[in-house]
């Protein structure tokens, strides 16, 4: 059974630290799959963040663009 996850992509914005410029969904058997899926998609030209969230809202990976 696949599970739901949520990749948050974050950029630097104008009066506040980091905002979410784009959400996307992945669905994988589990957590580690979902990052090894979240190492693999392409980053917005903007982004510099990039935050792994399971459906309980529990952060499972943050990492910087490299």
């Amino acid at each position: 059974m696949l599970r739901l996850y949520r990749l948050e992509i974050l950029a630097p914005s104008p009066g506040t630290d980091m905002r979410v410029v784009e959400e996307r969904e992945i669905r994988a058997r589990d957590a580690g799959s979902a990052i090894n899926e979240m190492l693999r998609m392409p980053w917005p030209p903007k982004a510099t963040f990039a935050r792994l969230v399971d459906l309980d809202g529990k952060v499972i990976l943050e990492r910087p663009r490299e």
